[in-house]
């Protein structure tokens, strides 16, 4: 995990667990999640872009920096959330993953050969 990457997610949890901590019905709406994280990647000043086209089809809920994908899923997420991480991370230009989830399952540290992050939102609003 490269430094800049393991800061955005430690920075990232930070942030939405403040959110999270005013409004925890967020982490079963798929759009107020959005919202949130949103919100908390402009609190961070970081570039994003939300609902970034790929190409060949491929939509990333989020684009961080031009290179980190943020992928979100409301509910338990595993292998097809992970097998779609995968298709984002077969593009040259995408670099790491965020994967925001209430929880995730056996995913690896890295895929593809590129960093994997996931932040499990179940322990952000104990």
């Amino acid at each position: 995990m490269s430094p800049t990457n393991a800061k955005l997610v430690a920075s990232l949890k930070r942030e939405i667990a403040i959110d999270l901590r005013t409004n925890r019905t967020a982490a079963s709406q798929e759009k107020a999640l959005h919202t949130l994280i949103a919100n908390a990647l402009t609190r961070l000043g970081v570039r994003f872009v939300q609902e970034h086209r790929l190409g060949d089809g491929e939509r990333l809920d989020f684009l961080v920096e031009d290179t980190v994908c943020i992928e979100v899923k409301k509910g338990a997420a595993g292998q097809p959330a992970l097998r779609q991480i995968g298709r984002y991370l077969e593009y040259p230009q995408i670099s790491a993953a965020i994967g925001i989830a209430m929880r995730w399952d056996n995913i690896p540290p890295t895929f593809r050969g590129k960093p994997v992050h996931t932040i499990e939102l179940w322990r952000l609003v104990l």
